[in-house]
């Protein structure tokens, strides 16, 4: 577990820090190639992209005082939902390192005529 006290500040700077890991070239690369891969596959993507943003996730955790396995990402992830009720900037972070987690939902239009 981490030494000093997690607190709104340090989750900040770890949440800035996944950010700048999943932007930085050799990760924007990586993804593009998997997301291309996966495409709009839901299972292809969990398979492909979210193993990246874990790996890279848990590389900057530990940099943060957490383990960098399954229990410290856990233990992370509770403590930036606890420090989300109490500050909007850990909140829009977390949800902007979300967003590279979870795939985006592409449905098709409703008003469009089905091809037959």
């Amino acid at each position: 577990m981490y030494e000093e006290p997690f607190t709104v500040e340090r989750g900040r700077a770890a949440l800035t820090a996944i950010l700048s890991a999943l932007e930085n070239q050799d990760a924007t690369g990586r993804l593009g190639v998997a997301k291309e891969e996966a495409g709009n596959n839901m299972i292809k993507y969990h398979q492909t992209v979210f193993p990246i943003c874990i790996e890279i996730q848990l590389a900057v955790i530990s940099q943060f005082g957490f383990r960098p396995d399954g229990e410290g990402i856990i233990q992370f992830n509770q403590h930036i939902k606890l420090l989300e009720r109490e500050d909007s900037e850990v909140a829009r972070l977390a949800l902007l390192v979300k967003n590279y987690l979870i795939p985006p939902l592409n449905m098709p239009a409703m008003n469009m005529p089905h091809p037959r």
